[in-house]
């Protein structure tokens, strides 16, 4: 979530990394846990979010 919205500051995610360190291959996970959050919004927002939904997938390899 930290990243999905964009209000963190870099040295705030560091901070946090490094206070309660990530499992391996957080990176690889991180698209698919955001999708869930992505499709929230469209439900509660409507369909502006689509578009990062496809990018998502795409991202994803689908």
């Amino acid at each position: 979530m930290m990243e999905l919205f964009g209000g963190f500051h870099p040295r705030s995610f560091a901070a946090y990394i490094n206070s309660y360190p990530l499992e391996p291959g957080w990176q690889e996970r991180r698209s698919i846990i955001q999708l869930y959050y992505l499709l929230a919004h469209v439900i509660i927002h409507g369909e502006s979010w689509a578009t990062s939904i496809e990018a998502t997938l795409i991202e994803l390899g689908f």
